[in-house]
């Protein structure tokens, strides 16, 4: 199913204010959502720029050999290989199903 046939299932014996109540937990839900996907979003960023910015060091000290200042390249180079190794960051899995409990009132009023 649907997660638009699961929800209308699980509105289908609802009053409309437990209808109301429900779309605001289902509400928070999405928004701690989006905040995570905000936040892998950042790390994303943040290791791009950081390749990017390891590339071009990389594609200079390349130039630098390639006209013959082959000191000044090592120099360089060497300065690369001191960077320290970033710590790993924490990225989330989200494995996200359909179901009929991601739409259960209880089970929503049960996780706040």
């Amino acid at each position: 199913m649907t997660a638009r046939e699961l929800l209308t299932a699980a509105h289908e014996g609802m009053t409309p204010a437990e209808i109301a109540e429900h779309a605001l937990k289902m509400a928070d839900e999405l928004e701690a959502l989006a905040r995570m996907i905000t936040s892998q979003n950042a790390i994303v960023t943040s290791v791009c720029t950081i390749l990017r910015t390891q590339t071009n060091t990389i594609r200079t000290i390349n130039a630098m050999h390639l006209a013959g200042r082959k000191r000044e390249a090592r120099h360089a180079l060497a300065a690369v290989a001191a960077t320290p190794d970033l710590e790993p960051m924490p990225v989330a899995t989200i494995t996200m199903e359909w179901s009929a409990a991601m739409f259960s009132p209880a089970d929503a009023q049960e996780r706040h």
